[in-house]
């Protein structure tokens, strides 16, 4: 049994006034520190509304192309992807 239907059986025990919560649980099988638990996670729909909007415009296979050109502007001239100090050295 999942912990939200125990959590909803040790309520209602509760809440009737038939039982404390710590007899309740016993009764249940369910730790106190399951029923009290809250749930801190944040609402990220907006988030994942704008990740969805970014996936539209920028869609992996063209991206992944996009950033092998960068990577890769000269096969012939590895050198050429080096930064300005170590092209010096090298």
């Amino acid at each position: 049994m999942k912990p939200a239907v125990r959590r909803k059986q040790v309520q209602h025990l509760v809440s009737g006034k038939l039982l404390s919560e710590r007899r309740a649980c016993g009764l249940v099988g369910i730790s106190r520190s399951v029923v009290q638990y809250n749930s801190r996670r944040r609402c990220d729909a907006t988030l994942r509304l704008r990740l969805k909007e970014l996936a539209e415009r920028y869609q992996p296979p063209a991206t992944f192309a996009k950033l092998q050109a960068r990577r890769f502007q000269s096969p012939a001239a590895p050198s050429a992807n080096l930064p300005v100090a170590e092209k010096a050295v090298a």
